[in-house]
């Protein structure tokens, strides 16, 4: 009787370890892709900046010679 509320014991104690060696990897995996994530997340902010400040700000277009900015405003007054 003695072996049996031993090896009773110890499957208790192999299956609790197994529990927190489940935990573990399931803390680490979960770990490892929210950083993916965000780094994921983080490249693509960056290309989008990117991309704005090159199609909106770093792009001058010329529309007048008079004038070297970017656009110019012409205000027209109708009677």
């Amino acid at each position: 009787m003695g072996t049996s509320t031993q090896n009773s014991k110890q499957m208790i104690f192999k299956k609790g370890s197994q529990d927190e060696l489940y935990k573990s990897k399931s803390l680490v995996s979960l770990a490892i892709f929210s950083i993916l994530i965000f780094f994921i997340l983080f490249l693509e902010s960056i290309i989008i900046l990117i991309s704005i400040f090159w199609k909106g700000i770093l792009k001058k277009e010329v529309l007048s010679k008079r004038s070297n900015i970017g656009f110019d405003i012409e205000i027209i007054q109708r009677s």
